[in-house]
């Protein structure tokens, strides 16, 4: 509960966010206070919900807390397993990514043996240590744990799924920083067609991925990026804001790259 009311230190400027907060905050309580005499499993569900939700919303000292205080407390199985995932997540958006890679493992070790090799969740483990390596540019490392997040993905969740375009962004991303543009682009592009599919091209996704696209091709010297870039900065606009920091992130990695051309 008392992570719960932390929730409500929050502050936002969003009056519609303000609202979400405070819902937060009263299903939570209401969770808790209700897990009297309920199984394990559910005072380990709606901590890891719980935990989550600090994660998401800034609150990483007391997301972490809930994770280290659960992982003390279980020897082994499933939910250790997804407890020291959420664990190498919030050490992850903390830039501890060697940290990270740590509790990642143990989870994969523990996940792989429960739910089998080619579990969606296993998948997702096995990315989430590609995305702490990428991020410490260690690339051919990370190249390897994308590419077998890949073929469980496909295999699993299918070859026109968001998680299979969500995984060839990233390697995609990788590739290019090792030099290897054509299959980069080739790549990229897969996933925006996926993407435009399932989501559509108004969606966020899309646009970013896109705007990879453009960015590719303008350093290609090829005019129809910076069209491409511009159309996907509108579609972030419309649906984040400008003033949204995703929005402005991109917006100034176009005004710079179009300068340096």
């Amino acid at each position: 509960l008392e992570a719960v009311g932390r929730i409500a230190s929050i502050t936002s400027t969003d009056p519609l966010e303000l609202v979400a907060l405070r819902s937060m905050r009263l299903h939570f309580e209401e969770g808790v206070r209700n897990l009297r005499g309920k199984s394990p499993a559910a005072h380990l569900w709606i901590g890891l919900r719980l935990s989550q939700h600090l994660r998401r919303t800034g609150l990483y000292s007391e997301a972490e807390e809930i994770c280290r205080t659960v992982c003390a407390m279980l020897l082994d199985g499933e939910w250790l397993g997804y407890f020291l995932n959420e664990l190498g997540l919030t050490l992850h958006r903390q830039g501890r990514f060697e940290d990270a890679v740590g509790q990642y493992s143990r989870s994969l070790s523990i996940l792989e043996p429960a739910l089998g090799l080619e579990h969606e969740e296993t998948a997702t483990t096995i990315v989430a240590i590609g995305q702490a390596l990428h991020s410490q540019h260690r690339y051919r490392e990370a190249l390897d744990f994308y590419r077998r997040g890949l073929l469980i993905y496909e295999r699993r969740t299918g070859k026109d799924s968001t998680s299979t375009a969500g995984t060839l962004y990233r390697i995609a991303q990788v590739l290019e920083k090792l030099g290897e543009t054509p299959e980069a682009l080739d790549l990229m592009q897969r996933a925006f067609q996926i993407e435009k599919g399932v989501l559509g091209e108004g969606h966020m996704n899309t646009a970013m991925t896109s705007f990879e696209i453009g960015r590719m091709l303008l350093l290609r010297y090829d005019a129809t990026g910076e069209s491409r870039m511009s159309e996907a900065l509108r579609v972030l606009s419309e649906q984040l804001g400008d003033s949204h920091p995703t929005t402005q992130q991109f917006r100034v990695r176009f005004e710079e790259l179009i300068r340096s051309m």
